[in-house]
């Protein structure tokens, strides 16, 4: 069905719903955090990961969606103005706040 799943059910979760969201949390936690908590060079990996998956998702939807090139000098400007600032902050984090204050500012998120 193309309803939300708290739409066919009048507002309240399916079945199975609450054991799927539990166990996608729980992969989270064991499969990024804890990991990212203890060691440093993971967590850049897994950040600088995202960062890379955001810029490809961000580049095919501009792909996808602009029409001449206006848009994507635009584009380019707003996709510069996110991504040098955080380069610059993944690659200064550990000198600046130290690893363990950035990731309980993940766990904060």
């Amino acid at each position: 069905c193309g309803m939300p799943a708290d739409k066919r059910h009048g507002g309240s979760w399916g079945p199975r719903e609450l054991q799927k969201r539990t166990g996608i949390f729980l992969i989270l936690i064991i499969g990024l955090l804890i990991p990212m908590w203890i060691s440093s060079w993971y967590c850049q990996i897994v950040l600088c990961s995202f960062v890379a998956g955001g810029s490809l998702e961000f580049w095919m939807a501009v792909y996808s969606k602009a029409t001449g090139s206006q848009e994507y000098v635009e584009m380019l400007f707003f996709y510069l103005a996110w991504c040098l600032p955080t380069l610059a902050a993944l690659h200064s984090y550990r000198q600046l706040i130290g690893h363990q204050r950035l990731v309980e500012c993940l766990v904060i998120q």
